[in-house]
């Protein structure tokens, strides 16, 4: 088939559909599986459920990555945490205000902004392989997947310690009807398989949309390819907020965008090392360090609540963003090879 502009904004809508569906039998399915094996559902909701919500940045990554487009797997994680922040924070604080819970503030917003710096600090220092002055290798996505895990098990003992609440994703799957494991088996591959598929679709839909209208690939993901990510989280959180039930909201946006860079970015990197442009370092990769801070100290000052007035700030923020992300980002010749300004996979 000949792509065009048409057929491929077509691959990216109908990604969406793949992925969001995809991601939920996923989690589905592979959770109902747990429970049928007696597995207590504290260490799914911080297994399954965690990496499951993730699949669709993770699985578009490593399609990106192993394709010949790591800066797309990069972009797109950048692009998803910003959004998840600036964006669908910011419309569900229009919408309502959000109730923010003390230990969200106290903990994890912190843990958000290290994360987030430490992604930058080895981006900048690291090298993805010979010649490339700047990147991310292996080694990095190890040191990141020990954050992980220790975030993994502060959550645990934490939950351990506490009234024995799990996600509130995994509840509403313990309250459904039990189903046959041959079902949930199914769930888990159709899922699979529609997370494959969505990927698919959405690098491929993205690369020629980039490579049409001489835009990086960078920036693509960082819109596009990351909105289409994100959808999931952006449709679930304005629900809530449309219900008024905020009071996990913001929690589970801060924990989406903590397994963003400590699962899907490290994964990507113990696959295939990303190199990061140097242009990337001035703006692009600041700008995650930089809301995650705002954001602090917007819940830091305030009655434990973002404001309809707050929300308004992300939005403008996130607007900010991108179109400075747009004038910064490096440009590609429409249907030719990238300017010697972007730096290419190392072979």
């Amino acid at each position: 088939m000949t792509l065009t502009i048409p057929i491929s904004i077509g691959l990216v809508l109908a990604s969406i559909f793949l992925l969001w569906f995809g991601a939920d039998w996923l989690v589905k399915g592979s959770s109902k599986l747990a429970l049928s094996l007696n597995i207590q559902p504290i260490i799914i909701g911080l297994t399954v459920v965690a990496f499951g919500t993730s699949a669709p940045e993770l699985v578009v990554s490593v399609f990106a990555a192993v394709g010949g487009n790591p800066e797309m797997a990069l972009g797109n994680v950048v692009g998803s945490n910003m959004a998840n922040i600036a964006l669908v924070l910011g419309l569900c604080a229009v919408i309502t205000p959000i109730e923010i819970q003390k230990d969200t503030l106290k903990s994890d917003i912190p843990f958000l902004v290290l994360v987030s710096f430490l992604t930058y600090v080895l981006a900048r220092f690291g090298s993805a392989g010979p010649g490339l002055e700047n990147g991310l290798s292996r080694i990095d996505g190890v040191i990141m997947l020990a954050f992980l895990l220790y975030f993994l098990l502060r959550l645990f003992f934490k939950s351990k310690e506490g009234s024995g609440e799990v996600d509130p994703e995994l509840q509403e799957i313990m309250m459904e009807k039990k189903t046959s494991n041959w079902k949930n088996v199914l769930l888990v591959v159709v899922g699979i398989a529609f997370l494959v598929g969505g990927a698919k679709a959405l690098v491929t839909g993205g690369e020629f949309i980039a490579s049409s209208m001489g835009i990086s690939p960078f920036f693509i993901s960082l819109t596009m390819v990351a909105l289409g990510t994100s959808i999931p989280e952006l449709a679930a959180s304005g629900m809530a907020a449309y219900k008024g039930e905020t009071d996990l909201c913001l929690g589970n946006i801060i924990g989406s965008n903590i397994m963003n860079l400590l699962i899907v970015l490290a994964v990507t990197m113990c696959i295939l090392p990303i190199p990061v442009n140097p242009a990337l370092l001035r703006f692009e990769l600041p700008g995650i360090v930089f809301i995650a801070i705002i954001l602090y100290f917007m819940c830091r000052f305030g009655d434990l609540k973002l404001t309809r007035f707050k929300g308004i700030i992300l939005l403008v923020i996130y607007v900010g963003y991108i179109y400075f992300s747009f004038v910064a980002s490096p440009k590609k010749q429409p249907g030719g090879n990238q300017s010697a300004s972007v730096v290419t996979q190392a072979p």
